[in-house]
């Protein structure tokens, strides 16, 4: 049996019009040094669809970075794929939980894409999904510390990985300990574990402290959308 020729996804006739949403400067510009090689395939745009006003921005895949997004931002997928200037959806991420594959799916995204993908895998992904195929690219397991150089994350060059990174990120909102652990599909043992690691890498004693840290390093800024007041709402656990 001769087997079946495997050919490279067919570019689109135009570059894919790409909006990345995520509130850090520092994921954004990660993003956009990734995809620079390839401005003839993906073009990234700047506007913010979280801006009613923009109607004429006609984006071909709104690419949602859950870094950072308290319940993983996954309630924001609905909104997106109801937004008539977003054509497709996809996540991006380093989380390989099964079900949060199901769960975007569900929400109306036809992309769950790898952080750990090169490049061009990326960028091969993004023409498909543009075309409207349902595209699913993550490995069985990843371990985020062994991932090839992709976007970069806050606090990455403090020494901190990306989960341990988004779990800070998460504590700056407000969230307890139990609030991480459910939208992560993790322990709470396992919170604190990461916890214990952020707070020896950044030098601090406790919650309050590393709060504080990341408030006041530039890469946990964000650059636009903070959600204001949630940190005062809620009691630390």
């Amino acid at each position: 049996m001769v087997p079946a020729a495997v050919t490279a996804p067919r570019p689109p006739a135009k570059p894919v019009r790409l909006a990345l949403l995520n509130d850090y400067e520092i994921v954004v510009a990660g993003l956009e040094r990734m995809l620079a090689p390839y401005a003839d395939r993906v073009l990234m745009l700047s506007e913010d669809l979280g801006r009613p006003d923009r109607q004429e921005v006609e984006v071909d895949v709104a690419l949602l970075d859950t870094y950072g997004m308290p319940h993983t931002g996954y309630e924001r997928i609905r909104m997106l794929t109801e937004d008539p200037r977003v054509r497709n959806v996809a996540v991006f991420t380093f989380d390989t939980e099964q079900r949060r594959v199901g769960e975007a799916l569900a929400r109306g995204a036809t992309g769950y894409l790898s952080k750990a993908a090169p490049a061009k895998q990326l960028v091969d992904d993004l023409e498909r999904v543009a075309r409207g195929e349902l595209v699913i690219n993550m490995p069985p397991a990843l371990d985020a510390k062994l991932a090839p150089p992709g976007p970069a994350w806050p606090g990455s060059d403090l020494g901190l990985t990306e989960r341990e990174s988004h779990i800070l990120a998460m504590l700056t909102t407000g969230l307890r300990n139990a609030e991480i652990a459910e939208a992560l599909y993790v322990s709470i043992d396992t919170v604190k574990t990461h916890l214990r690691s952020v707070y020896r890498k950044l030098g601090v004693r406790n919650r309050a402290e590393a709060v504080g840290a990341a408030l006041g390093n530039d890469s946990f800024r964000r650059t636009a959308r903070p959600n204001s007041g949630q940190a005062e709402q809620r009691r630390p656990s």
